[in-house]
């Protein structure tokens, strides 16, 4: 079973609920997201500025991202088309290679995956539902690099209940170990040179906060891409691979 990604605008109601999300307290995050969305948005920024009050707040980003959202209407929707017949010329490709790498067939459940093209700079994704969001304003190159990272989650995340099945599926987001590790493995697992020979990527540093973190004169990256280089099999990378965040988890923890 090969998965299909279909593309699809996000509706309005879901995209500000997401867009609010990274702007307030509504979520558990480890890092302030605002500041990626005000850097595509800096007059919402001017607009906030000495606002205190939370209703406030809220119903000047409802409102502005109403407008903006039917200003942008047309680009969204041409986006998306773009995005689709790019994407569609890889698909099977991508869906093998990442089969092949993480040694794990493809769930029926996976037949169909979304993709949401969204004015959200910050590209969530969605483990239970097979979804991920993505930033309009994308090239079709940037386009597959994010998309291929959110889509890996999921088959990563398959191949973990395998091999760890008493994982609580929670553990698979922030701010949990488990979700730390997919994070530090994701640039990793995608410099395989079985997914580069489809998607070819250059920027495969992973989160710059895991980048901080340095055991014995290595980035945490490092020691898990010698992890992967010298594994024997996938099940083997990720036992290998989860021994040392645990070992490193203050650490991780502490970086910002």
């Amino acid at each position: 079973m090969i998965p299909q990604v279909n593309f699809k605008v996000i509706e309005f109601k879901n995209m500000f609920s997401q867009i609010n999300g990274f702007l307030s307290q509504n979520i558990k995050r480890l890092w302030d997201w605002s500041d990626v969305i005000f850097s595509q948005y800096p007059d919402l920024k001017a607009r906030l500025e000495g606002i205190e009050d939370k209703e406030e707040r809220y119903n000047i980003c409802r409102d502005y991202f109403s407008e903006k959202y039917l200003e942008v209407k047309g680009e969204l929707e041409n986006n998306t088309t773009m995005f689709q017949k790019s994407w569609d010329s890889i698909n099977n490709q991508v869906m093998e290679a990442l089969s092949k790498v993480i040694e794990v067939d493809w769930p029926e459940k996976d037949k169909n995956i979304t993709a949401r093209v969204s004015m959200n700079p910050i590209c969530p994704r969605f483990i239970k539902y097979r979804v991920f969001d993505l930033y309009y304003k994308f090239t079709a190159e940037k386009m597959r690099e994010v998309a291929v990272h959110e889509i890996q989650h999921f088959l990563f995340f398959e191949k973990w209940k395998a091999v760890f099945p008493e994982t609580k599926e929670e553990e698979f987001d922030n701010p949990y170990l488990v979700w730390h590790l997919s994070e530090i493995a994701a640039p990793v697992i995608l410099g395989d040179k079985r997914i580069q020979e489809v998607i070819p990527q250059k920027d495969l540093h992973g989160y710059k906060e895991h980048q901080k973190v340095i055991i014995d004169g290595k980035t945490i990256i490092a020691h898990i891409q010698e992890i992967y280089d010298k594994k024997t099999s996938f099940e083997d990378f990720l036992r290998k691979s989860y021994d040392i965040v645990k070992k490193y988890e203050n650490e991780i923890r502490a970086a910002k």
